[in-house]
């Protein structure tokens, strides 16, 4: 049951960014090794650079100890915001298409700070739900999984 409850987590993810995957698809179908290679460092590297670690400190670490201090609906937004500022200074620096546009803070904001925030809430009341972090990681991973190979293959949005 665990498994099947993981899974369904990591393919919702998937399919909020599901408009990647016909670009994907192409780009793999026409590619050598070295597309290969590409796509699978690009499903590996969220899960270890971002799904883990993200989870492990805002929900599991930061989120668990501002709901002790200051309660959870202060210690889910709090977490949350902090999640969604993380991300911003390489957003700011580095981001394209969807994302936003390096150095256009107003397109940061609305393509990736309130998009990261609104995940930050629901992830954070699932924490405070469940306690169970690999739901989390899963939701994660799955959200941040074609992006990331989308990235590596140099397909913008």
């Amino acid at each position: 049951k665990t498994c099947t409850v993981l899974a369904g987590c990591y393919f919702f993810g998937i399919l909020l960014n599901s408009s990647y995957l016909a670009e994907i698809n192409r780009v793999i179908a026409n590619g050598g090794i070295m597309t290969w290679i590409k796509f699978t460092v690009g499903l590996l590297l969220p899960l270890v650079q971002a799904a883990v670690p993200e989870e492990i400190f805002y929900r599991y670490i930061l989120q668990t100890r501002l709901e002790k201090v200051f309660g959870s609906i202060f210690g889910i937004f709090l977490s949350s915001l902090l999640f969604a500022s993380f991300h911003f200074p390489s957003r700011y620096l580095l981001a394209s298409g969807v994302e936003g546009s390096a150095g256009d803070i107003y397109s940061i904001l609305t393509g990736t700070i309130l998009p990261v925030f609104v995940i930050g809430i629901i992830l954070g009341c699932l924490w405070r739900k469940f306690r169970n972090i690999w739901i989390l990681i899963a939701l994660h991973y799955g959200i941040d999984t074609l992006p990331s190979i989308a990235s590596l293959l140099q397909i913008d949005k």
